[in-house]
């Protein structure tokens, strides 16, 4: 069954599934989940957002970006690009992690060719 995610924020209700969530992001205090073509602000803490979405399989990949792995196509030098095309900022202390957490994760699922 697939998990479903519920934010108020300023008397709206979002209410999103984890396969309609590519990514998150902070931007002048207001945090944001984007959707493939839409975004919503859902709240102001980028370390609560993270936490009420610790069962995803996102990754942080800068300090105001949170990346469903599901969603990567190519990690990059100093970005992600996600399947929509849009380009997410990588920060070079969180380089590595991002690309052995994103290993882990391709190497994980089941219909995901293995490689060298």
């Amino acid at each position: 069954m697939e998990k479903e995610y519920v934010w108020e924020f300023k008397k709206n209700l979002v209410h999103l599934f984890e396969r309609e969530i590519y990514y998150i992001h902070l931007e002048r205090r207001v945090v944001y989940a984007h959707t493939r073509e839409q975004s919503y602000p859902i709240g102001t803490r980028m370390n609560e957002v993270e936490e009420y979405l610790k069962e995803m399989p996102i990754i942080r990949t800068h300090y105001s970006y949170l990346v469903h792995m599901k969603y990567l196509q190519l990690v990059g030098r100093d970005e992600v690009i996600l399947r929509n095309g849009v380009h997410v900022p990588l920060s070079g202390n969180r380089k590595k992690l991002v690309q052995e957490a994103v290993r882990t994760y391709l190497r994980n699922r089941k219909n995901c060719r293995k490689f060298a």
